[in-house]
């Protein structure tokens, strides 16, 4: 099992197992990553620890005890902006207006943040889990206009920047159902310190948003679960509602 040594980093905390092919590009992971050659030893190892690996597919990530990679895939996002604005996302974050800018506060995988992006807004993403913000930094590489911030979303809102929209998803209080969210929220559910989501922390959080907004704020909730303030409308999917607060 092979090391790789970095003397300027000073605190190595997340496992990345890289393929030999991708030796190259390692120098983008070594301020956060302990690294390692992927191999059985190594996998051995370190299966107690939420890993990464980099290998010919891209940035995947492995819970404890997983033996199998999950990667984050475009399909989705891509899907969405061949949709259009017809979207619920793109009609309650983007409205009629060519060119806007959006804050995406809980950016998670980048799903929403992205496909907004796709869509010709200009999106900052911001992520505070360092796991979730290197896989996010992977999938957003390049695009034009997504900028991504490692960082507490509220760090951005007392900055006194401001954003046309700025797009809440905090992560669903989970259910009682027996069906799974995706494996992608469940992967989340599992690695982030999950914002707090009672409804005077949401509150609280759509009044503070409204400062750094100039035309809207949207807070994104599943359709059963009730409001958390009165939004000036609602738009609905069958699953999801996106409440719409005009600042």
């Amino acid at each position: 099992m092979e090391k790789i040594d970095a003397h300027r980093v000073k605190q190595r905390k997340i496992p990345l197992l890289f393929a030999p092919e991708r030796f190259d590009d390692l120098e983008d992971y070594l301020p956060w990553c302990e690294v390692y050659e992927l191999d059985q030893e190594a996998e051995l190892e370190l299966q107690s620890e939420v890993r990464l690996v980099l290998d010919v597919r891209g940035l995947g990530i492995a819970l404890p005890a997983q033996k199998s990679y999950f990667y984050v895939s475009s399909i989705d996002i891509q899907a969405r902006i061949k949709a259009g604005r017809r979207g619920e996302l793109a009609r309650a974050c983007l409205g009629k207006k060519d060119s806007i800018v959006v804050l995406d506060a809980f950016a998670g995988f980048g799903v929403d943040g992205l496909t907004l992006a796709g869509l010709g807004a200009d999106v900052t993403l911001v992520e505070r889990n360092l796991v979730v913000w290197l896989m996010l930094r992977s999938i957003a590489c390049g695009h034009p206009r997504a900028a991504i911030h490692y960082a507490d979303s509220f760090s951005l809102f007392y900055s006194r920047d401001t954003w046309d929209v700025v797009y809440l998803d905090p992560m669903f209080i989970p259910t009682k159902k027996s069906a799974l969210p995706k494996r992608d929220l469940q992967i989340l559910r599992e690695i982030s310190d999950a914002a707090p989501s009672s409804k005077k922390y949401l509150e609280q959080l759509i009044e503070v948003a409204k400062d750094s907004a100039t035309d809207r704020v949207v807070l994104k909730r599943r359709k059963n679960d009730p409001e958390v303030a009165k939004p000036n409308f609602s738009i609905c999917s069958k699953t999801i509602c996106f409440d719409i607060f005009l600042c």
